[in-house]
């Protein structure tokens, strides 16, 4: 009992550190919905979420300042050549796309 007493504060106490907030000020921002750029926002994150974007700034644990830079939504690199051989040794890339059936490519080890 005396250890669950100890522990029970902690978690609680590192719980609530890890929602530290963080305000990240834009010069510009994209909104990817309406294409429109906001100028001079500010973005307020806590944990993992957005909490606002607005122009009003908030105090927060730390502040990241981007007023100097255009700020998007994140992007992500989805681009790849799954039915290719990663092998240098293997055939040219134009062979494989153009000369090699898909079946042959994805059963080739």
């Amino acid at each position: 009992m005396r250890y669950f007493i100890f522990i029970l504060p902690l978690f609680f106490c590192s719980s609530l550190m890890a929602q530290k907030t963080i305000l990240i000020k834009c010069g510009k921002l994209l909104d990817s919905k309406t294409g429109l750029v906001a100028e001079k926002q500010n973005i307020l994150i806590k944990g993992n979420q957005v909490i606002s974007i607005s122009p009003n700034s908030r105090p927060a644990d730390s502040i990241i300042d981007l007023s100097n830079y255009f700020v998007m939504p994140g992007m992500i690199d989805c681009h790849t050549h799954v039915l290719l051989q990663g092998d240098i040794t293997s055939e040219e890339y134009d062979v494989q796309v153009l000369k090699e059936s898909i079946p042959y490519r994805l059963k080739k080890p």
